[in-house]
């Protein structure tokens, strides 16, 4: 999928490359809260791979302002997830279409004028007049679309708490348990005063690496960076490779563990 600035006065759609035998399931989330989903058909042909493209329309463009963030999602005969998203930049624009008119452009002091409000049904409006002179002296008391849609408390979801995340066991751990140096014998006081700190050495131990470089591929990375929480007992974690990680054992000259480093 490819990303870019939608326009609010037009029709907008999203081209997705597929090549799945399975239905595709949307959503699309904005501001914090899933907005749209759905379900779009695939037609497929049995014994070959089937790629193709296919449209997803955005609706209510106002209610997707000022960002969009879309998930694409199928499940595979096998059980296997696959899914891809990607980032929409919406044109910032007001549901509600609101006119302010005076009756003339300019008016002597102490006369009269009239001002003219429209807005939609529904709308919440409020007039404040100010001297042109605060405006140059603090500009950033000027209403516009931007510092109206600062105001919204969430405009893009990302990750989600750690109370939430899923633990894995370490995959890359040996099975066998690492013997560890026995705790040391305990010291008076007076005997602390006098030994000097021991000198650290690092130990490594090889348990293999694990690769997040390309979360891309990985199903649960995908739906966490737009901040979804996913329950399902699917394959949807790309599996570790264990072939560079390494971890490393600081280990005091007295054979305590004094910590570890990835």
């Amino acid at each position: 999928m490819s990303g870019k600035i939608l326009r609010m006065d037009q029709a907008n759609r999203t081209v997705l490359n597929f090549s799945a035998a399975c239905n595709l399931i949307s959503q699309v989330i904005s501001r914090g809260s899933i907005q749209q989903h759905g379900c779009l058909p695939v037609t497929v042909n049995e014994g070959r791979v089937n790629q193709g493209e296919l449209t997803l329309s955005l609706q209510q463009m106002s209610e997707l302002t000022p960002l969009a963030q879309v998930v694409v999602y199928t499940m595979l005969p096998d059980g296997e997830a696959v899914a891809d998203s990607r980032d929409f930049p919406i044109q910032l624009c007001l549901k509600n279409k609101v006119s302010l008119k005076f009756s003339s452009l300019q008016e002597l002091p102490g006369e009269k004028t009239f001002l003219s409000l429209q807005a939609h049904p529904g709308s919440l409006c409020s007039l404040r007049a100010i001297d042109q002179s605060v405006l140059l002296l603090q500009p950033e008391q000027e209403l516009s679309l931007d510092s109206v849609f600062s105001q919204l408390p969430v405009q893009k979801l990302s990750g989600y708490s750690y109370k939430v995340e899923d633990f894995d066991p370490y995959p890359c751990l040996p099975e066998e348990e690492i013997e560890m140096p026995p705790p040391p014998v305990p010291q008076q006081a007076e005997d602390l005063e006098a030994t000097p700190v021991p000198d650290r050495k690092k130990r490594s131990f090889w348990f293999g690496p694990r690769d997040d470089s390309d979360d891309k591929n990985n199903v649960y990375s995908i739906f966490k960076e737009v901040g979804i929480k996913i329950l399902t007992n699917s394959d949807v974690k790309k599996p570790f490779d264990c072939n560079l990680l390494t971890v490393s054992f600081l280990v005091g000259s007295n054979g305590m563990l004094d910590g570890m480093i990835h």
